[in-house]
Order: structure tokens, then C-alpha cells, then sequence
């Protein structure tokens, strides 16, 4: 559900594999075509030689995609934070105790409050995508050791499937970012 709310990427999952050699690369590329269901603007082919800037855009083309779902979900995590703590205290309050009776305002601003920042957290957890990061690593690692990646950016599970099967056959260094 959080998904479909608040990640708005076209091509949200990511395939990699590095080869030593570019006709390696190529292979695999022809394969993936035919076997995954593959269009080629949804493949990036990254050389040893490559600029950071150029080989950051062919890892994450959608950046400002990004930036929108950062923003969105940190809105929307904080207000749903904040009402989950705006129920808890209500359902104190609902208890009748006389500390809480004596001060209901406070109580509630105070686990308002409460919600509102264990939603950022929530938010700063589901935003940051540490395995993007590992994968973003494992193939600037590639490059600085002289080997061509080929990226591809699938648009579901299944395309990422057949996308890992028909790499095996190339190569076993696949990694995924989901």
C-alpha cells in the first residue's frame, strides 16, 4: 500500500551485473531483450571509462522522482503520525483518570507531538532505500575496477525475474535493488 501511496517511480526496481569484457555485456544485453520483455531504453550499459555524473543519471534517471516521493512521504507519515497519536490520547483521556482529566490538552498536543515524529522516522526509514545504495556501490565498485555494468530498470517483480534468469547465463556478480 505505502507503494502505491508514495512511490511514484516509472521504473522503481533495478537489475545489475558486471562483466570484465564489453562484448560480455553486449551478450547479455541481446539476451535480456529477447528473453525478459525488456525494451532497450530500459537498459544502461556503463563503461570502465565513465563520468560519476553520467553513471549517477544512468543509475537513478529518475531523480526528481525522488526528491517528490521524499516529500511526500515525509508529509504523510508525519500527519498519520500525528493522528495515531491524537487516538491514543483520546482513548486515554476516554479512561477517565484524573491526571489525564486534569491536563486533556496537554496530553493530547504531547502525543500529537509524539506521533508526528515517530512518523518522520517511519518516513526517513522507508525514504532512504539503503539497498539502492548498496547496489549504487556495487557498481561504481565495478567500474573502479575496470569492468562494463549493465543496468536495467525494470517496471515489476516479474520482469525483474526474467531479467535475473537470463543474466545467470552471463555472469553469477547480479545484484538488485527493489
Amino acid at each position: 500500500m505505502l507503494e502505491q501511496k508514495f512511490d511514484h517511480e516509472v521504473k522503481p526496481i533495478k537489475v545489475g551485473a558486471t562483466f570484465t569484457e564489453k562484448i560480455d555485456a553486449e551478450k547479455a544485453l541481446n539476451d535480456i531483450l529477447k528473453k525478459a520483455d525488456i525494451h532497450f531504453s530500459q537498459v544502461e550499459i556503463i563503461s570502465p571509462e565513465e563520468k560519476s555524473e553520467v553513471m549517477g543519471k544512468k543509475l537513478e534517471p529518475e531523480q526528481a522522482e525522488i526528491g517528490k516521493n521524499l516529500l511526500r512521504s515525509h508529509y504523510w507519515f508525519c500527519v498519520y503520525g500525528a493522528g495515531a497519536g491524537f487516538v491514543i490520547s483520546l482513548l486515554l483521556y476516554s479512561l477517565n483518570l484524573p491526571v489525564i482529566d486534569s491536563s486533556a490538552g496537554i496530553l493530547s498536543l504531547a502525543f500529537s507531538s509524539v506521533g508526528a515524529l515517530m512518523g518522520l522516522m517511519i518516513a526517513n526509514i522507508y525514504a532512504i532505500k539503503p539497498h539502492h545504495d548498496i547496489f549504487i556501490n556495487q557498481m561504481h565498485d565495478a567500474r573502479l575496477n575496470k569492468k562494463w555494468s549493465l543496468v536495467v530498470h525494470v517496471k515489476n517483480k516479474l520482469q525483474m525475474k526474467k531479467t535475473k534468469r537470463a543474466l545467470t547465463h552471463h555472469t553469477n556478480t547480479i545484484a538488485v535493488a527493489i
